[in-house]
């Protein structure tokens, strides 16, 4: 609302000088037709200006597109340290800011998924970019509303219908999600209704995936791709490695449903 009173405000000032400068008879001609064109074209002047605070760097009230990855991995033996860090400088060199969350500790601070996902929400807007990794131990459910739940700390979980839910606290529908643990294929299945969101799995409901010394070799290979050929996107780069994939493990299902209308990453 100030910005509009501001622009009033402006036109008044200058309707002004052309009333008190119009007395003068070597301007009153000039400045007479200048301030009817004016009068008659505010509108179009206010509707302009207004236009450009609103829509200024590519987001609602002039917010920036800005581009978050999230990356949550646990103490238990899927994941290291070293890989992780390397995940994040990728996504870093595709002009993401990323954050870890370790055994859901976010910095130094300790929190529930709860209030993981509130602090996400409170940083995301609705023209923002989001990614997010998921690295632990997983499992699947088979019961009259199955499931795929996958740790993300020694003792806590996280479901897919879960994930589903909260996904719709978010502003933004430009949303990947990649999760890297056993019997991931329900986190697919959940989302295959969800516009805008990309969502990768290294495993189906019913197939493990695998690491060597806590390094998750679909991860290695999907993020080494993006990382020698920054022209992939991430849909080329997860088909790439999961060729990789059936070729060395044939009985690791990785899958995907991409709903998405960005071109990740």
């Amino acid at each position: 609302m100030f910005k509009y009173k501001l622009i009033l405000f402006i036109i008044s000032v200058i309707m002004q000088f052309i009333i008190r400068e119009g007395k003068k008879k070597m301007y009153k001609k000039k400045l007479l037709l200048f301030g009817i064109l004016f009068v008659l074209f505010s509108p179009l002047f206010v509707t302009s200006v207004s236009a450009g605070f609103v829509g200024g760097g590519g987001g609602g009230g002039g917010n920036p597109v800005e581009k978050y990855g999230f990356f949550f991995w646990t103490s238990l033996d899927v994941g290291t340290q070293e890989s992780i860090d390397y995940y994040e400088s990728v996504l870093q060199s595709k002009g993401y800011t990323t954050y870890e969350i370790k055994d859901l500790k976010w910095g130094t601070t300790q929190y529930d998924f709860d209030e993981i996902f509130a602090l996400i929400d409170s940083i995301e807007d609705y023209n923002d970019i989001l990614f997010f990794y998921f690295a632990g131990h997983g499992d699947y459910h088979q019961t009259a509303n199955d499931y795929s739940e996958i740790w993300v700390t020694p003792t806590t979980t996280l479901y897919s219908v879960t994930l589903k839910a909260k996904s719709y606290l978010l502003e933004t529908t430009d949303v990947s999600i990649f999760v890297q643990g056993c019997h991931a294929g329900d986190f697919v299945d959940e989302f295959e209704d969800r516009n805008g969101y990309l969502v990768m799995t290294a495993s189906s409901e019913h197939t493990e995936s695998f690491n060597i010394n806590g390094v998750s070799l679909f991860s290695s290979y999907f993020f080494g791709d993006l990382a020698l050929y920054p022209e992939l996107s991430a849909v080329d780069a997860f088909y790439n490695a999961k060729l990789f994939y059936s070729v060395w493990f044939p009985r690791h299902y990785p899958e995907i449903v991409d709903n998405s209308d960005y071109d990740f990453f």
